[in-house]
């Protein structure tokens, strides 16, 4: 079925209506009868247009009709898909739309004013959850809830974005994505908040970009409201790279799992000979003796390989937290997606008379994503109360001076602060996909990148400093497709002279064997740059694999003379 839809899309997307009209009376069920007289209504008017064109009849709303029965044909197809998945379909969100439809929909400004008038925290949570159930199956969002919802506390809001943003994932809406554009384009919104609408407004645009181009005007106010408040090229810049790096997560998490921890245990017999007890202490412990025997053993490279991969921003976290998710907590759907707070009536009772444990939430929480300070909480519930004494003196020895670290890194300024709250959403969004027990019924927004050629939005991402930001960070993570199709574009065709982007466009074909390309690339280097060493031994190496060895013993002789 969603196969179906998509082919429906793409045609309407090219204009082939025809073939939609066809696709979308086919794939309607006899129960749904009905939609067929609007599809005749509809292709009525789309064959009435054709008759016109086809008798030179000049037709000045020709146009904006054509629009129009696009986005009909659209919203028919998705009405005919969901129909049926209800019938027949299972999963979280049929099971949820089921339910809720059968009891009949709870009034969402009704929600919201009990949320706001509610005294104990239990009755607060529950109406969270409601409001998250109610935005996420909801068919559309009206001018009425948009406004209440933008008047209700921020912890509802952060909620409700992510309800809003899951919810446009499920079946396009243009109101509900209207709602996450014009909240961002208001000024004095939190950073935390800001991201979340920002990121739920770019998957919904990458989800649907055939919907996109045909609300182009309604789209594009919109985002030029937004870029008069904030500087959205550089947001967009910023939630392209910190993606990108939230997509390496499985493979850093397994490169940490399987190559350095396992090495570092190895390594523990040789740090106590040396009177070292954890790797903790390496800072400290500058002996001289033992730091050769680390650069020995290959070890010494991988922590700074650790350290480097921590200060660019890879989510090295998660790896200790993907396992401390198994709490009942995490069984409710939209608790992965709450921000992070202290009095939540499932984490408040935790924390009651432990005041270690507050301070060490308050030292090392903003470092962490709000799942994952959740599931810190709630981890003490597995620790044997006979333990929770020395465990929580453990943690209380290093906290002073981890709270001088974790000082240095609180971010201040606008830009900062919003890169922070981008990476810790990213990390919360990852977790759900990858590790919430349901993950199998959603489909995984870290499976693709953001593109800088979406629609609309493309427009903000395409200067060239970004770009080349984008294509440099593709590049030292080996990700040379990616890389070599930015480097394309900024080489300029034929007329660059920059022979180090000319390089690394050459390099990034060449590691995906693609070496006539490569050559193209390097020669045009190579011609600005003509005695670089490196560059004829890349040629060189690409006459050798294309069976060239005539060319590749010139270069040589060249090279040797």
């Amino acid at each position: 079925m969603n196969h179906q839809l998509q082919q429906i899309y793409q045609a309407v997307g090219d204009g082939l209506l025809s073939e939609a009209f066809d696709h979308v009376r086919a794939s309607a069920t006899p129960q749904q009868s009905y939609l067929l007289t609007r599809i005749d209504e509809l292709e009525g008017v789309y064959r009435q247009l054709l008759s016109y064109f086809a008798r030179g009849v000049k037709d000045e709303k020709q146009a904006e009709m054509l629009i129009y029965l696009r986005r009909q044909l659209m919203d028919i197809a998705a009405e005919v898909q969901l129909g049926s998945m209800i019938g027949q379909g299972a999963g979280l969100f049929l099971d949820r739309l089921r339910y809720r439809r059968s009891i009949g929909f709870e009034n969402l400004t009704n929600l919201l004013a009990q949320a706001a008038e509610s005294t104990g925290r239990k009755q607060y949570d529950e109406l969270v959850r409601l409001i998250f159930d109610s935005l996420w199956t909801a068919d559309t969002l009206t001018e009425e809830e948009a406004a209440a919802l933008s008047q209700a506390d921020e912890y509802i809001r952060l909620a409700a974005a992510s309800a809003v943003t899951m919810g446009l994932l499920q079946r396009w809406d243009i109101r509900k994505l209207c709602f996450l554009l014009e909240e961002l384009a208001r000024t004095n919104v939190s950073a935390d908040y800001r991201a979340r609408l920002l990121i739920g407004a770019v998957l919904a645009i990458r989800t649907y970009p055939h919907h996109a181009r045909l609300y182009a005007e309604e789209i594009g106010s919109r985002l030029e409201a937004i870029h008069e408040q904030m500087p959205l090229d550089s947001a967009l810049e910023t939630l392209t790279i910190r993606f990108l790096f939230a997509r390496e997560t499985e493979s850093i998490t397994r490169h940490l799992q399987d190559e350095l921890f396992v090495d570092m245990q190895k390594m523990a017999p040789d740090l106590r000979k040396f009177g070292m007890g954890d790797i903790d202490s390496i800072q400290e412990t500058a002996n001289p003796e033992w730091m050769d025997e680390l650069e020995k053993s290959g070890l010494g490279s991988k922590i700074r390989e650790f350290s480097e991969l921590q200060l660019e921003g890879a989510d090295v976290m998660h790896s200790s937290f993907m396992n401390l998710k198994g709490s009942s907590f995490f069984r409710d759907m939209h608790n992965w997606f709450l921000p992070f707070d202290a009095e939540h009536s499932r984490i408040a009772p935790l924390l009651e008379g432990n005041a270690l444990m507050k301070q060490l939430l308050e030292t090392i929480g903003p470092q962490l994503c709000n799942s994952d300070r959740y599931s810190f909480i709630l981890s003490v519930e597995s620790i044997p109360s006979a333990l929770h004494g020395s465990a929580m003196g453990a943690m209380g020895g290093e906290l002073e001076a981890m709270k001088e670290q974790m000082r240095a890194d609180v971010p201040t300024g606008d830009a900062d602060k919003l890169d922070a709250a981008i990476k810790g959403y990213l990390q919360d969004l990852y977790r759900f996909y990858k590790v919430y027990e349901r993950k199998n019924e959603f489909d995984d927004i870290f499976c693709t990148t953001i593109s800088p050629d979406l629609p609309l939005i493309g427009r903000y991402m395409q200067k060239r400093e970004t770009l080349l930001h984008i294509a440099e960070f593709l590049f030292r993570r080996k990700h040379y497709e990616e890389a070599a199709n930015l480097y394309a574009e900024l080489t300029d065709g034929k007329g660059s002279t920059d022979t180090t982007l000319l390089q690394k466009w050459g390099f990034s074909l060449q590691q995906q064997g693609r070496y006539e390309e490569a050559l193209a690339a390097y020669t045009r280097a190579e011609l600005i740059d003509t005695e670089n060493e490196w560059l004829l031994r890349r040629m060189a190496h690409c006459y050798r694999l294309l069976h060239r060895p005539a060319e590749a013993a010139d270069i040589f002789t060249q090279l040797f003379e």
